[in-house]
């Protein structure tokens, strides 16, 4: 009797063992079987978005050519405009411009969709020294950003004089584009 009473004494401990275990690791599998679900189902969304818009670039790419129109001004309105700008943004953040000039022009055929071209362009420089402090170097460059040309900022020396500081000399190219 007192055997048989172990064993069923064995027999639940292990069975409640065995539940106390595997409950945990059962509801834990519940919970990573939802949030698959949840997760294919983010995936999908995000597949299907991505479909759309790629539907909607394929309309825009025909159009590549009138946008860039649009962005990218005539060569002979660009150059006054963007030196008065560049030389604005200079004053405006403290910037002593000490020279600024622009580079020769260079020749550039962007390609089209299929075998066309959208036309030539030119690719322009504008040199530039200056003397000023980090911060106010560091609002010139973020005023580029938010210019209605778009510049970039292809060559960039920084120089320092330790009678000087914080004043620095600076001097960068920044590149642009126009068409013909």
């Amino acid at each position: 009797m007192k055997k048989m009473v172990a064993l069923i004494a064995l027999a639940v401990f292990v069975y409640l063992a065995n539940g106390a275990v595997t409950t945990p690791a059962k509801k834990k599998l519940a919970r990573m079987k939802e949030e698959k679900v949840a997760a294919q189902a983010r995936i999908d969304g995000i597949g299907a978005k991505m479909r759309e818009l790629g539907n909607s670039v394929t309309g825009v790419s025909s159009n590549r050519a009138d946008t860039t129109k649009k962005v990218i001004p005539q060569k002979d309105e660009l150059m006054p405009a963007l030196l008065d700008k560049l030389a604005s943004l200079g004053r405006d953040n403290d910037i002593e411009v000490s020279s600024i000039s622009p580079e020769p022009f260079t020749a550039v055929s962007v390609p089209g969709v299929g075998n066309g071209t959208h036309g030539q362009y030119e690719k322009i420089g504008v040199a530039m020294r200056m003397r000023c402090r980090y911060k106010n170097l560091g609002e010139y460059l973020r005023g580029l950003e938010s210019l209605d040309i778009p510049v970039s900022v292809t060559n960039l020396s920084i120089s320092s004089n330790e009678k000087e500081l914080p004043t620095l000399d600076a001097s960068l190219l920044i590149t642009t584009y126009a068409r013909d």
